[in-house]
């Protein structure tokens, strides 16, 4: 995961980091506000999300994460990234 600006480690990705076509402006960017696949931003941009592939892992939290989220540091964390993709196998959708 990308750093924002600050060295804040639980910023978004900026589309520099996540690259084209999910992270292009031209598509609609990380968060087009669609709220369904292959509506709105990559799928009028002609990549339409036909489906997508979900990523969980644990892992433990960072020093940043225990003291932003008062969290313990015990405990190991759950991270949850949901990629779309067109049929042809091209993300156009990350979620975090």
């Amino acid at each position: 995961m990308g750093e924002a600006e600050g060295g804040d480690p639980l910023g978004e990705i900026s589309p520099s980091e996540a690259g084209s076509p999910a992270g292009s402006p031209a598509v609609g960017g990380l968060h087009d506000g669609s709220g369904g696949r292959g509506t709105g931003g990559a799928g009028e941009a002609g990549y339409p999300q036909t489906y997508d592939i979900d990523e969980i892992t644990t892992r433990m939290p960072t020093p940043a994460e225990v003291n932003r989220l008062q969290i313990p540091a015990g405990p190991p964390i759950a991270e949850h990234i949901r990629t779309g993709y067109t049929d042809e196998g091209q993300a156009v959708r990350v979620t975090n």
